[in-house]
């Protein structure tokens, strides 16, 4: 049975947000590593480079929410 595009695309970016995920999670570990080392330079190199992960990976999912549901967190305009 053929599957619809957009089950596809869904399938396509769980895919992604998974590999995502396991990225952002190994770069947590290697900066408790670095951490713990006691290597600053290193630590704030891996520090800076979880954080830009884990933000990017947060505006996408937002992107991507606002495409499937673009009036969440709006307003409605009320007329007196």
């Amino acid at each position: 049975m053929a599957q619809s595009r957009s089950a596809i695309a869904a399938n396509d970016t769980r895919s992604k947000n998974k590999k995502i995920e396991e990225i952002i999670a190994a770069l947590d570990y290697l900066r408790i590593e670095a951490r713990k080392s006691g290597n600053e330079d290193i630590y704030n190199l891996i520090d800076s480079t979880f954080s830009i992960c884990l933000h990017t990976f947060c505006i996408i999912n937002r992107y991507e929410l606002n495409k499937t549901m673009p009036n969440i967190g709006k307003r409605e305009s009320r007329e007196d």
